[in-house]
């Protein structure tokens, strides 16, 4: 997807900046992650997903200034319950 601002457009002689970001939907029974969002990445970011058995997102890093990694566990009814 390429975004450019429409003002950007009107103004001649300026460079205009163009960002594209790639999303990516699973499609692994195996991994739990048929029809779900797997990753997201553009310029300096980066983030992926993974998923339980019950299709529950269960884990996600995202990778930017520094790299996080969080963490989801949910109780007997679905409802989240840790998040680490």
């Amino acid at each position: 997807m390429a975004v450019v601002s429409p003002g950007a457009r009107a103004l001649a002689g300026r460079a205009v900046l163009v960002t594209t970001s790639t999303w990516t939907w699973g499609n692994s029974s195996a991994a739990y992650s048929i029809g779900r969002l797997e990753s997201v990445s553009g310029p300096g970011y980066s983030e992926s997903s993974g998923y339980d058995d019950n299709g529950r997102l269960f884990m996600q890093t995202i990778n930017a200034d520094s790299s996080y990694q969080y963490q989801y566990a949910c109780n007997s009814l679905g409802a989240l319950h840790t998040l680490t």
